[in-house]
C-alpha cells in the first residue's frame, strides 16, 4: 500500500522528475490559497446507486439536481447494474473518477437530499481545509460499535453520508489511502464499511487527516444531527439524511419534498425547510 502520509500539496508517489513534482506542489498550494479567498467555488454534487434502490434514489436525485441548477453547480449521478465491491466502498471510486474535474465534489448518499434551497453548499468551501464533513457525538469503530470521539473541543464522530472534498493532491492521496484500507482483509470489513474506517483514520491521524478536516458542528448544519439517548428530535437544517429508514418512507418523503412540501417524519425536525417545487425527472 502506498504511504498515506501527505501534507497539503504533496504527492505520495515519487516522481522521477523533481521539477515536475515541485510544480504540482506549488500549483496545489496556490489553488488552496485562492480557493479560500474565492467566495463561490464550483461544486459538483455526486450520487451513485444500484437498481435495487432506484425507487427512492431517482426522487432524491431529482431534488438535488434541481438544487444544483438553482445555484449553478453541476449534478452527477452514476447508476450501476451491479458493483464488484460493496456499494458504500464503490462510492469512493465514483468520487475518485470525478474529483479532478471540479473545484470541489460534494458526496450525498442516495437516502439524502437538500431541503434548504436558500443555502449554497459552496459556503462550506470557504476554508483552508480539504475535507468537510459533520461532527457528531458518536462515531463507529472498526467493529461497528458506537464510540464517543472528540478532537480537541470538537465532537468528531463521523457520518460519511455527506461530505465535501477539495480537488488537490492531498485529497487524491487521502482518497486512495481510504480506498486501500477499505480493500484490506475481513478485520476492516465492518457493518459500517468506509465510515468506520474513516473514523479510524481520523483517530490515528493517517494522511495527517486531523490537520486537513473541517468538522461542522452542530452536525445539523450539513447533515442530520442525532440525539440518541435523549428525548430530543433529530435535526436537519440543510440536508435531510434518512439513514435507518425503510425504502417506502424514503420514497414518500422525497416525493413530498419534490412538490415543495415538508414531509412529516417522526423524530426529525426541519426548521429551515425551504424547497422550490421541482419537476426534474432523472
Amino acid at each position: 500500500m502506498q504511504d498515506g502520509r501527505a501534507g497539503a500539496g504533496w504527492r505520495v508517489w515519487q516522481s522521477k522528475n523533481k521539477h515536475t513534482l515541485a510544480i504540482f506542489q506549488l500549483s496545489d498550494m496556490l489553488g488552496t490559497i485562492l480557493a479560500f479567498k474565492k467566495p463561490n467555488q464550483m461544486v459538483a454534487i455526486i450520487q451513485f446507486n444500484t437498481p435495487d434502490i432506484e425507487d427512492y434514489a431517482r426522487l432524491g436525485a431529482a431534488i438535488n439536481s434541481h438544487y444544483c441548477s438553482l445555484h449553478g453547480h453541476q449534478y452527477i449521478r452514476d447508476v450501476y447494474k451491479e458493483t464488484v465491491i460493496h456499494p458504500p466502498v464503490e462510492k469512493l471510486f465514483v468520487i475518485q473518477r470525478h474529483l479532478r474535474s471540479h473545484d470541489w465534489v460534494a458526496w450525498i448518499d442516495s437516502d439524502a437530499c437538500v431541503i434548504n434551497h436558500r443555502k449554497d453548499i459552496a459556503d462550506f468551501t470557504r476554508t483552508d481545509k480539504n475535507l468537510i464533513t459533520s461532527g457528531h457525538e458518536f462515531g463507529f469503530d472498526l467493529k461497528g460499535q458506537r464510540i464517543r470521539v472528540r478532537m480537541g473541543k470538537q465532537e468528531a464522530g463521523i457520518n460519511t453520508g455527506v461530505f465535501l472534498l477539495r480537488n488537490c493532491a492531498w485529497s487524491c492521496d487521502f482518497l486512495q489511502c481510504w480506498i486501500n484500507l477499505c480493500k484490506l482483509g475481513s478485520e476492516m470489513r465492518t457493518a459500517y464499511w468506509e465510515q468506520g474506517i474513516l473514523q479510524w483514520m481520523l483517530i490515528k491521524d493517517i494522511c495527517e487527516l486531523q490537520a486537513n478536516i473541517n468538522l461542522i458542528n452542530p452536525a445539523s448544519r450539513i447533515n442530520r444531527q442525532d440525539f440518541i439517548g435523549t428525548s430530543k428530535s433529530d435535526r436537519c437544517d440543510f440536508i435531510l439524511h434518512l439513514w435507518g429508514s425503510d425504502a417506502k418512507l424514503r420514497a414518500s418523503a422525497f416525493s413530498a419534498i419534490s412538490r415543495g412540501t415538508m414531509p412529516e417524519i417522526p423524530q426529525i425536525s426541519m426548521p429551515d425547510f425551504c424547497v422550490k417545487q421541482s419537476q426534474n425527472k432523472i
